[in-house]
């Protein structure tokens, strides 16, 4: 959809390690975060005047966040990268946390118990108002006001109605009923 109407625009996106089970890394956020602000300005290098407008959706809009902060406090040109914004659009990120940490972690535990490869470390970010979050929050919003002579906008979009988690459960029995049968206890 952007191509057809930014047809001069560059336009990349971003990949991350978002698994808490199965292949997870067990990054921490912040790592994520410098991995992203490094990603951008390797492809500032040869256009620094370039304007950038970031798109960041769910927790990818929180590792954004980190990243910019990140870069206020950068120099070279990871710190241009936070010059060069011009304008940043936030789909459903959870800058206040999220109540559904609850059923991540019985997720991760489960597949810990199941001695699968899990993490909990991306999960933790999004507990309601952990540290890390107020924090990421309230330098961003520093680091946007004292923009004053180079202003970026910001806007934020989110869910106004709740998520009916029923729905979700009614599958649950026909997606156990599929798994292998295995034993929990050997007496």
């Amino acid at each position: 959809m952007l191509p057809q109407y930014f047809p001069f625009a560059r336009i990349y996106t971003y990949d991350w390690n978002a698994a808490t089970i199965s292949n997870a890394n067990g990054q921490y956020f912040h790592h994520h975060a410098q991995e992203f602000l490094r990603a951008v300005s390797r492809e500032q290098r040869g256009s620094r005047s370039c304007p950038i407008i970031f798109i960041g959706s769910c927790y990818g809009g929180l590792i954004l966040a980190k990243a910019l902060c990140l870069a206020s406090r950068a120099e070279g040109v990871e710190g241009e990268v936070l010059n060069a914004a011009q304008g940043i659009i936030f789909l459903g990120t959870p800058f206040r946390g999220s109540g559904a940490t609850s059923a991540a972690n019985i997720r991760v535990l489960i597949a810990e118990v199941m001695d699968a490869t899990a993490s909990s470390r991306l999960v933790k970010v999004l507990q309601n108002e952990t540290g890390s979050l107020s924090e990421i929050r309230h330098h961003f919003c520093a680091i946007i006001r004292q923009r004053w002579r180079n202003p970026c906008r910001v806007a934020c979009f989110f869910e106004t109605k709740p998520t009916r988690f029923l729905n979700v459960i009614k599958f649950l029995p026909e997606a156990i009923s599929s798994l292998k049968t295995m034993v929990l206890v050997d007496s």
